[in-house]
């Protein structure tokens, strides 16, 4: 699963940075030279903005013209099956940020007393 995450950083400060939003992408074609594509865009708080499907992208293209058509303005309707997909990437990635704040918390407070 791809994975990007949109972040402002006040003043050019990543300590102070704030989660705008986050595109979980995953393949489900198994890696196929033209691959299909689930996107769940998820909004600041980690919950569910908007969900759609990107349809025959050719890996060999790259990674950036993926993330383009992924977070493309879209009103395509999406299939049912990938409600429940999408409900899996956002646990994901919703779990994977909250042990990254664990983890930035200890280096902090760990730095903090090093200091």
């Amino acid at each position: 699963m791809l994975v990007v995450r949109v972040e402002i950083w006040p003043g050019g400060n990543p300590e102070r940075a704030q989660l705008l939003g986050t595109a979980a992408i995953a393949n489900v074609s198994a890696l196929a030279a033209e691959s299909d594509y689930a996107v769940a865009l998820l909004d600041e708080n980690g919950d569910l903005a908007s969900l759609r499907q990107v349809r025959g992208h050719r890996r060999d293209a790259g990674f950036w013209p993926l993330v383009a058509r992924a977070v493309r303005p879209s009103r395509a309707k999406v299939p049912a099956w990938l409600h429940d997909l999408a409900e899996h990437m956002e646990r994901r990635v919703n779990d994977f940020d909250a042990n990254r704040e664990v983890r930035r918390a200890v280096r902090t407070h760990s730095e903090r007393r090093a200091g």
